[in-house]
């Protein structure tokens, strides 16, 4: 992977499920990612208090020793900007408009959806970042915008 590679946190207590998760990103992301796994909640905190850095984090909602959502609270705590997806078997309502409140970016059923629609969210991670590291890009964007406003 290159230095400018997308660093994803894989948070899930299912090692298969992961490594289907990091081919995926690999396969149909567009860009580079570069994946980590960590099979709990607290190997994930642990990793970010030791100042491992990610730029998007998939997580997993049901887990042993820590739930997602618990994991997801300790995140937007350390890292607030980095964007979270929950994803899970669980298809309950309430449980992903808990994870959305919670600052959750989006979340996935897992499934074939889920699988097809985690590329695409790398993909719009990955122009984000692309934006925020570059200002001049942002200075023309709202150039553009300021202009479009006065023509009308």
């Amino acid at each position: 992977m290159t230095a400018l590679a997308l660093r994803v946190a894989l948070v899930d207590d299912d090692p298969d499920f992961s490594r289907l998760l990091a081919r995926q990103l690999a396969a149909g992301a567009g860009v580079d990612v570069e994946t980590e796994a960590f099979a709990s909640g607290p190997a994930f905190i642990e990793a970010l208090d030791g100042g491992a850095a990610f730029d998007l984090a998939l997580l997993d909602v049901v887990m042993p020793e820590m739930g997602g959502l618990d994991v997801l609270r300790h995140v937007q705590l350390r890292e607030p900007e980095m964007p979270v997806v929950m994803v899970s078997a669980q298809s309950a309502v309430r449980v992903a408009l808990d994870a959305l409140d919670g600052g959750a970016h989006d979340y996935l059923v897992k499934g074939e959806d889920a699988l097809d629609r985690v590329p695409v969210l790398a993909r719009q991670i990955a122009g984000y970042e692309k934006l925020i590291a570059n200002p001049d890009i942002l200075s023309r964007i709202a150039w553009g915008a300021y202009l479009a406003v006065l023509a009308t």
